[in-house]
């Protein structure tokens, strides 16, 4: 815990977050709670390698709920190992959706068949029982105010920068495996079909 503890003390006096990678912790979700402070993001928050955000009966930690209410951020940043659909469907049952969806894309993974770009992220957690409104919500809007820039991105209220993404549904016979081997079934994919930027297209299909 030395270098968590060593991150706070760097930056308490500057008045800045922590960004903490929780993916096999070295003790469990309950006690390592316990360090995070209003607007620090617990990211991978629903992987399940060591200790997970579940109890040994299979239900959420109550620290969990605390934390949210104290203004912990719980990031999704799911990748290709950080996530198993076991936690992430216990955790919607019970209410406790992702404040924010990312993917954690890095070059080892761009375009492997986990996470391979965002739209497929979200047609998961839409297929995982989220709604569509939740999931936008949670790479527009609620992003934005993480980033303190709700006011400028993630709106499209008057005065805000007018950068908007346009997709269409693709129905098929999609699938995702977790890395425990955990299957689900994606009936329907986001496809883009146009990008736009400050007001300005900057990507289309040529058939949109």
């Amino acid at each position: 815990m030395k270098p968590l503890e060593k991150a706070l003390e760097a930056a308490e006096p500057i008045g800045t977050r922590i960004v903490v990678h929780t993916t096999n912790p070295p003790i469990p979700v309950n006690q390592l709670l316990q360090y995070f402070r209003k607007d620090d993001i617990y990211t991978h928050v629903f992987a399940q390698r060591g200790y997970s955000i579940l109890t040994d009966t299979g239900t959420l930690e109550p620290e969990v709920y605390d934390a949210r209410k104290r203004g912990v951020i719980f990031d999704a940043a799911d990748a290709r190992v950080h996530y198993a659909f076991p936690v992430i469907r216990q955790a919607l049952r019970e209410g406790f959706l992702p404040d924010t969806i990312s993917t954690d894309l890095v070059q080892g993974s761009c375009f492997q068949p986990g996470v391979f770009g965002l739209p497929r992220v979200l047609s998961k957690y839409v297929a995982l029982g989220m709604s569509l409104a939740e999931v936008i919500r949670a790479v527009t809007y609620r992003a934005a105010q993480v980033l303190g820039e709700e006011n400028r991105l993630g709106t499209l209220n008057p005065g805000t920068e007018g950068d908007i993404a346009i997709f269409k549904w693709k129905t098929g016979e999609f699938q995702m495996q977790d890395r425990l081997g955990n299957l689900l079934e994606i009936p329907r994919m986001l496809v883009l079909q146009c990008t736009i930027l400050k007001g300005q297209v900057v990507y289309r299909q040529i058939d949109f």
